[in-house]
C-alpha cells in the first residue's frame, strides 16, 4: 500500500481515494496504515480468491453480485483525477480506458510495475485499445502536460 500512497502524494491537494480491490486486508492496511485519507470502497466480502472465473464457475463466488459490485466500482472510478495501479492488471486498464473514452485523453495515471512484455507487441489486454509504441506516444504527451504527475519511465515499457 506504501508505495501506492507514494505516487498518490505526487498529487498532494487528493485526501480522497477510491479503493478498488479484491484484497479485505489492503482496505485494512490503508485504513490503518493511512489515516489522513479517506477511503471510498464498496461494502463487499472480498475473498481475493486466486482465479476469480474459476471460483465463479464453482459457485464459490456469486457471479451476479459480483458483476454488480464490479459496474459499481467502474463508473465512478472515470471519475477519477488521477489513476495508481498495474498495467498488468486488466481492471486497471479498463478504467483508464473508460476515462479515456469519456474524456478524449488519457487520464494521468502511474504505473507501479511497468511490465509490458511480449517485447512491445503485446496491446493492453483482450481490448486492443493500443500498441506500445501508441502508449509511449501517450505517455510522452501526458509527461509534457502533468510533469508533476507522470514519472514513469517510458524506456521500461517493454
Amino acid at each position: 500500500m506504501s508505495d501506492y500512497i507514494k505516487s498518490n502524494q505526487r498529487f498532494s491537494k487528493t485526501k480522497k481515494i477510491l479503493l478498488i480491490t479484491e484484497d479485505e486486508e489492503v482496505i485494512k492496511d490503508a485504513e490503518s496504515n493511512f489515516p489522513e485519507y479517506q477511503w471510498l470502497y464498496t461494502e463487499y466480502p472480498r475473498e481475493n480468491k486466486h482465479d476469480i472465473g474459476v471460483a465463479m464457475s464453482k459457485g464459490e463466488v456469486d457471479s451476479t453480485a459480483e458483476a454488480l459490485n464490479a459496474l459499481v466500482n467502474l463508473f465512478p472510478s472515470s471519475e477519477c483525477e488521477y489513476f495508481v495501479g498495474r498495467v498488468n492488471s486488466t481492471w486497471f486498464r479498463l478504467m483508464i480506458m473508460l476515462a479515456y473514452g469519456k474524456y478524449g485523453t488519457m487520464p494521468p495515471f502511474d504505473n507501479l510495475l511497468e511490465d509490458w512484455g511480449h517485447g512491445g507487441l503485446r496491446k493492453w489486454g483482450f481490448f486492443g485499445m493500443c500498441t506500445l509504441d501508441e502508449l509511449r506516444e501517450e505517455i510522452t504527451t501526458l509527461k509534457h502536460l502533468f510533469p508533476e504527475l507522470v514519472k514513469m519511465d517510458i524506456s521500461k515499457i517493454k
